[in-house]
């Protein structure tokens, strides 16, 4: 029960993961780069 339950909610968490870091990367380098100017 519980391996399935992980298995059927790690990737939907690793998706979340990789759309959160990719939607959050640009946003940090641009205010990095604001920040530095």
């Amino acid at each position: 029960m519980i391996s399935l339950n992980f298995s059927l909610f790690f990737p939907f968490f690793l998706f979340n993961l990789v759309w959160i870091f990719a939607f959050f990367v640009p946003v940090f380098l641009s205010r990095f780069s604001f920040a530095q100017v």
